[in-house]
């Protein structure tokens, strides 16, 4: 009734694809194993992954505000 009143979006409730969000996990475990395998990436990688990962996808959409807004494309 008053547009002017509101600037945002409320979501009520996010889809949660829990066995989807399981199937995924188990699969990045059994990627990352055994131990002694050479496609293992070790936990001291994960950070360095991470801040490369954001410094070429955050900017794809024109804004470096911290948030990967189109993952896919990246």
């Amino acid at each position: 009734m008053y547009p002017e009143d509101f600037d945002g979006v409320v979501a009520g409730s996010p889809p949660w694809w829990l066995t989807h969000l399981h199937t995924w996990v188990v699969n990045v475990g059994m990627q990352n194993l055994p131990l002694s395998s050479v496609n293992r990436i070790p936990a001291t990688m994960f950070t360095p992954i991470k801040n490369e990962i954001y410094k070429q996808c955050d900017p794809a959409d024109g804004l470096t505000d911290g948030v990967i807004s189109a993952p896919y494309s990246c």
